[in-house]
């Protein structure tokens, strides 16, 4: 991402950010639901997790460019004003009483994002951090903000967080499975055969063959409530056997896949607080 001045000269700022506008959603779509769902948010604590979740993410990011050669000379830069945050707003969230709770969060979130960093620069056919169990390694450090909201906002994290955090990599995962399909339905239109198809859609049929059972489990376990996690999965669920029975032999428009995912999020969001 970059920006121009107008003194005749474009001067670039070169922010490392992530293109993945997904995973800004992943990042804040727990701490959404774990802070309707506890209620009473402290201001300045929140705004700290807040800040040291949205460094550590940036700074995964810019580690990742320095990491493989790439981005521009003030990427150092970035990474080190990155992690300064990170490290000044945990730092602060440390000295509370529930510190070793925070502590093991991001102890979790650090060894996880080095592990996806590690995988981007594994010399391979296929950068490992962009498979389908590469990103859900991500997707598992990105939920963990749920469980680290509700340490902050009530000093424990109680089970219930955890479901929810098992919810989240769920959904999201679905979604990986989902768009990785659709990348690859474009072969069906070259080699239109029983063994590609099942090549292409086989990954995300057995995944969502999991996903069935387990968002429906809550809702014969808790009544209404169980419910409403089930109705939360339910678009995601109708769009993947979509896209499995009838996978398209082209791949569609990626920009509008995003925008739709993004609106099943906040479905999934809704459902989940209430």
């Amino acid at each position: 991402m970059s920006a121009t001045t107008t003194n005749g000269k474009n001067k670039a700022i070169d922010i490392p950010l992530p293109r993945e506008h997904g995973a800004w959603v992943m990042l804040y779509a727990p701490v959404i639901i774990a802070a309707f769902r506890v209620g009473s948010v402290p201001f300045i604590p929140f705004s700290l997790l807040l800040f040291a979740i949205t460094g550590a993410f940036l700074s995964r990011h810019a580690a990742e460019l320095v990491l493989r050669g790439k981005g521009s000379g003030k990427t150092k830069i970035w990474l080190f004003f990155h992690l300064l945050i990170t490290f000044v707003s945990a730092g602060f969230l440390l000295i509370r009483d529930d510190a070793l709770g925070i502590a093991m969060i991001f102890l979790a979130v650090l060894m996880l994002f080095a592990l996806h960093a590690w995988l981007s620069v594994i010399p391979s056919r296929k950068r490992l951090d962009r498979t389908v169990w590469g990103e859900l390694l991500g997707i598992a450090a990105l939920c963990l903000t749920g469980p680290a909201t509700w340490i902050v906002c009530t000093s424990h994290a109680p089970f219930e967080s955890w479901l929810e955090w098992g919810a989240c990599l769920m959904f999201f995962g679905s979604g990986i499975f989902h768009v990785k399909m659709l990348l690859e339905s474009g072969k069906l239109a070259k080699v239109n055969t029983p063994e590609m198809y099942q090549r292409i859609v086989g990954p995300s049929r057995f995944y969502h063959l999991l996903v069935i059972p387990l968002a429906l489990l809550p809702a014969c376990l808790l009544g209404m409530r169980g419910l409403w996690i089930a109705l939360a999965f339910l678009p995601i669920t109708y769009r993947a056997w979509r896209g499995i029975l009838h996978p398209p032999c082209t791949i569609p428009p990626l920009r509008k896949v995003g925008y739709m995912e993004t609106l099943y999020s906040v479905w999934f969001i809704c459902c989940i607080i209430i």
